[in-house]
C-alpha cells in the first residue's frame, strides 16, 4: 500500500489549507458574484482531491508483466510516482487558486 512521506504530506496539507483559506476570503469579502467564488472553490477542491487519490494509486496498474520485470526497483518507482503527482498537484493548486483570487 502506497503512502505519502513526510514532505508530501506537509506539501498536500498546505495546498489544501492555503486552497480552503483563499475561498473562504473570498466568499467572506466578494468584489462581484459570490456564485463564481463558490463554484471555483469547489472545483479548485474537486480537483485537489482527484489528483490526491491519483497519487496514491498503483504506478504499475496499466503495464503488463513483463513491462513490470524491467523495473529494477518497484517501491523506489512507485515513490517517484507518488513524489511527481504531488508536484503536479501542488502545482494545479497554485494555478487554480490564482483563478479564485482574480476571477472570484
Amino acid at each position: 500500500m502506497t503512502k505519502f512521506n513526510k514532505w508530501q504530506k506537509c506539501v498536500e496539507f498546505l495546498m489544501i489549507l492555503i486552497i480552503l483559506l483563499t475561498g473562504i476570503y473570498k466568499i467572506s469579502h466578494p468584489k462581484g458574484d459570490v456564485g463564481v467564488a463558490v463554484i471555483l472553490l469547489f472545483v479548485s477542491l474537486l480537483v485537489f482531491l482527484i489528483l490526491s487519490c491519483a497519487a496514491l494509486f498503483p504506478a504499475t496498474w496499466r503495464m503488463t508483466d513483463e513491462e513490470k520485470r524491467k523495473i529494477p526497483d518497484l517501491q523506489k518507482y512507485q515513490e517517484k510516482y507518488t513524489g511527481i503527482f504531488v508536484i503536479v498537484n501542488a502545482i494545479i493548486s497554485c494555478i487554480l487558486v490564482l483563478v479564485i483570487v482574480l476571477i472570484g
